[in-house]
């Protein structure tokens, strides 16, 4: 390709018309529909995009309509430039496509993708793992403590932005002139993008697995209800799995053959980056999930509605006339509870709020009040009074308020 400026026309478009790759001996270039697992491909960014979508929506919905305040890190998500690259590649040339079945005059556009796809992926990065960090010090050190989480969440955000510039630097700088990326017969300099994308793969994956590690010892050491214990066992299943992508990417850029069937060997660099980004943007959004569904949103008032109707459901010949009133009608059904039939009950119960004004444990609030300077202000604490009748399940509660 050095000398192409020298061959004459027909030559450069024989040359421009046939394989970017000598084929192995015996097959044929295929450049109209060649071999491909578009299929696959199709079928991971459809389930990235939907999970990333449903917990996308829910955490602007519970900023926006639940707690009524964005925050900075609620604009880091930039999920849409990544997939851009993808859906490109999958157009053209197409996933796992062997480099002799493309154009050496259609290699100009994949080259500029395959420099853009890196770039997009280290932005993405750069301001997601920032934006976790900055969720999870709002989480586990309240204001003004700075322990020694505050710190090592502050370090490694700072060292994690500092290199993902560096990446992007380096990768705009890979060839000088650029244009020699794309058009191999420019003279210039190009570094090893081998030894570059393995680099940037290692780093990702040592900050990814700081990231899972730093928070275990405060969570697992919090009381919690089973519930609360099975939403965190999620958050950070889906960390592993991060993770495990980042990983795997470091492997199929360790296996990427740049100066071989390049095309065909880093589209497996794609599936593990494209799942890597979406595992972390359901790592950053799913904290905020549960506010979506908090009391008098509209969310929780679907999830109440579908749960009286399921128990609604329930009377007609459930023939368990215990489970409701304990008495049975003249055709052997429960009788449906009504109000006053019973004598209700109170229940007592000591609560704190978190700083939407959102109830959480006392467990909780003990870690957190223990955390806190002596002078950092007014404890407060709500005692709730809640009266269910026995037989209609209406409930009311009073709030008394200590100071």
């Amino acid at each position: 390709m050095e000398n192409f400026t020298h061959y004459p026309p027909e030559v450069q478009q024989k040359i421009l018309n046939g394989p970017a790759l000598t084929p192995p001996p015996g097959v044929i270039p295929n450049f109209i529909d060649p071999a491909n697992r578009n299929g696959q491909a199709i079928a991971v960014i459809a389930v990235c995009l939907f999970f990333a979508a449903c917990v996308i929506v829910l955490r602007l919905y519970s900023r926006l309509v639940v707690t009524k305040r964005m925050l900075p890190e609620d604009f880091f998500i930039t999920y849409g430039a990544i997939a851009w690259c993808y859906i490109d590649y999958l157009q053209h040339p197409g996933f796992f496509v062997h480099q002799w079945n493309v154009r050496v005059r259609d290699t100009f556009h994949i080259a500029k993708v395959l420099l853009v796809y890196p770039i997009t992926y280290s932005v993405m990065m750069a301001l997601l793992k920032t934006a976790i960090l900055l969720e999870w010090k709002r989480l586990f050190v309240p204001y003004p403590v700075r322990d020694r989480f505050y710190w090592a969440a502050t370090i490694m955000m700072c060292i994690n932005i500092v290199l993902y510039i560096a990446v992007i630097i380096t990768l705009c700088l890979a060839c000088v002139p650029q244009e020699k990326l794309w058009y191999h017969w420019v003279e210039g300099k190009c570094i090893d993008r081998g030894a570059l994308d393995k680099t940037t793969a290692s780093f990702n994956l040592t900050i990814d697995l700081l990231i899972f590690i730093l928070p275990q010892r405060i969570i697992w050491v919090l009381k919690m209800t089973n519930a609360r214990r099975f939403g965190v066992s999620i958050v950070f299943g889906v960390g592993l799995l991060a993770c495990i992508c980042a990983a795997g990417r470091l492997y199929a850029s360790a296996t990427t053959e740049y100066e071989g069937d390049a095309i065909y060997t880093v589209s497996s660099s794609f599936y593990w980056g494209f799942t890597e980004v979406t595992c972390g943007v359901m790592v950053y959004c799913f904290p905020a999930i549960p506010k979506a569904f908090a009391d008098n949103s509209v969310l929780s008032k679907v999830a109440s509605s579908l749960q009286s109707l399921k128990r609604l459901t329930k009377f007609p010949g459930s023939g368990g006339g215990d489970s409701a009133t304990g008495m049975k009608g003249p055709d052997g059904n429960s009788i449906p509870p009504t109000i006053g039939s019973l004598p209700g009950h109170a229940r007592i119960y000591r609560m704190a709020a978190d700083e939407d004004g959102h109830a959480i444990s006392m467990a909780e609030f003990a870690l957190i009040r223990d955390q806190m300077p002596p002078d950092s202000g007014i404890m407060k604490t709500m005692e709730l009074e809640q009266r269910e009748d026995s037989m209609s399940s209406v409930k009311a509660s009073r709030s008394f308020e200590r100071r």
